[in-house]
């Protein structure tokens, strides 16, 4: 990634390589300044290259999530409903049988 900082913006171009050496894709982006100022802050305080903020963010956006994320927060895995609630099943007598099906 090459970046040109100026008064009016960060301009980045984005240049990612495959292991052949082939040029994948080069980006280039006008950011406005407030944004360029939160980046700039951003990696001063978390003392990394500006280019590595700017990847690692790509790299969390476009990243499915996790397995951790993908399941049931604790609190709905220990939920506890009313006493005074019907259990599920004691309806089921209530249902119609299921058809049956027409081969044809």
């Amino acid at each position: 990634m090459f970046l040109l900082l100026s008064s009016v913006g960060v301009y980045a171009a984005v240049r990612f390589d495959n292991p052949w050496g082939n040029k994948v894709m080069q980006i280039t982006i006008d950011l406005p300044p407030d944004l360029e100022q939160d980046l700039l802050r951003q990696a001063e305080q978390s003392n990394i290259p500006l280019q590595t903020l700017i990847l690692q963010t790509l790299r969390q956006t476009i990243q499915p999530p996790s397995v951790s994320t993908a399941q049931w927060s604790e609190s709905i895995l220990s939920y506890e409903a009313s006493p005074d609630f019907p259990a599920f099943e004691s309806h089921r007598g209530e249902l119609l049988p299921p058809r049956e099906l027409e081969l044809c």
